[in-house]
């Protein structure tokens, strides 16, 4: 049997790279994705698409209908979202096209 020539070395395995700090605030970090709905499920103004917006520190959801995937829906939708003058720190997004 021979004998390593390489140093032994520990990892931690409780951090993660990609690990946020836990949030402490509303809108410190969001998650947002969008659904698509069914016939029965449309809004009055026939929009079968909505974005979903949920803070990780207070588990707030919000549903807001919206025509397409376009940027300024979404940009419209985070605007109701936040509080006004305020920005999330970190936002989780399912990247629909």
């Amino acid at each position: 049997m021979t004998k390593s020539t390489r140093a032994w070395r520990q990892t931690n395995p409780t951090t993660l790279v990609d690990a946020l700090p836990k949030p402490e605030k509303f809108g410190h970090q969001i998650t947002a994705y969008h659904i698509v709905l069914n016939d029965d499920d449309q809004s009055r103004q026939a929009d079968k698409l909505a974005l979903v917006i949920h803070d990780l520190a207070t588990t707030w959801d919000s549903s807001y209908p919206v025509k397409t995937k376009e940027a300024r829906e979404v940009i419209t939708a985070f605007q109701h979202f936040m509080p006004p003058g305020e920005a999330p720190r970190h936002v989780y997004t399912d990247n629909s096209k």
